[in-house]
């Protein structure tokens, strides 16, 4: 009738937002499984130690290098945006770093990811803009990303879908 209707309307709602539900669920079911789709942006965020491994990275500004790295696996989402902080501990310098694997730039080839870096020094500013290529890489679950933070230093980050 009318309410099993319903109810298969409602479970293959359900359903496809990714959540597991049946027409034969009763309304408690369904009404939890509604409560258990997830809104909005997805985020996740740790902390990742450089160690002295690196990786071959390409920025429009530097050419090929050989860089300390962020590696993050695990995440339920492919990043679009990332922002990691760290302490350099020689200056006191706080280096914020904001990847995209959209490009920002027009004007070089093959970018693969973009990447923008602000140092802060009491109230001044610097900012700058690359691309990295190379085993750059932000993908579904996670990310390789270039740093310049030191081996053994702390590399806050966030990740956002």
């Amino acid at each position: 009738g009318r309410l099993q209707d319903a109810k298969v309307l409602i479970a293959n709602a359900i359903t496809g937002k990714g959540r597991e539900a049946l027409p034969s669920d009763n309304f408690n079911t369904l009404a939890q499984a509604i409560n258990n789709i997830p809104i909005g942006i997805k985020s996740a965020s740790g902390n990742y130690t450089v160690t002295n491994a690196t990786l071959n990275f390409t920025d429009a500004e530097n050419g090929s290098n050989s860089l300390n790295y962020i590696n993050v696996d695990g995440l339920d989402f492919t990043p679009r945006y990332i922002v990691c902080t760290n302490r350099n501990s020689a200056n006191g310098i706080v280096n914020t770093v904001i990847y995209t694997p959209y490009s920002l730039l027009t004007d070089v080839a093959n970018i693969n990811i973009s990447y923008s870096v602000a140092n802060r020094v009491e109230s001044n500013y610097t900012s700058l803009l690359f691309s990295a290529t190379g085993n750059a890489a932000i993908r579904s679950g996670g990310f390789t990303l270039p740093t310049r933070a030191e081996r053994d230093k702390i590399v806050n980050w966030i990740a956002f879908e």
